[in-house]
């Protein structure tokens, strides 16, 4: 039971999320916010043991200001990074 759960984790990890503004896996969805595949993972996580959202999963907001600070670093020269 535990590969099982194992492979279905890993599969929708690598799925990804169902639509750009997702803001990834939470035990607490929010509709038009969280998409069916990142709540499934969230809880498919705690189910085997882990925590609902890695270190490295940020909020489409946290992953889109993370993009423009090294956008903004990159276009000039690192003045604004």
């Amino acid at each position: 039971m535990d590969a099982l759960l194992d492979e279905a984790i890993e599969t929708l990890e690598r799925v990804g999320c169902q639509f750009d503004y997702c803001d990834g896996p939470t035990l607490e969805p929010v509709n038009m916010v969280t998409c069916f595949a990142c709540e499934t993972l969230a809880k498919l996580r705690v189910a085997a043991g882990r925590p609902p959202r890695r270190d490295d999963e940020g909020t489409w907001q946290e992953r889109h200001d993370e993009w423009q600070r090294r956008y903004m670093a990159q276009a000039t020269g690192g003045r604004y990074a």
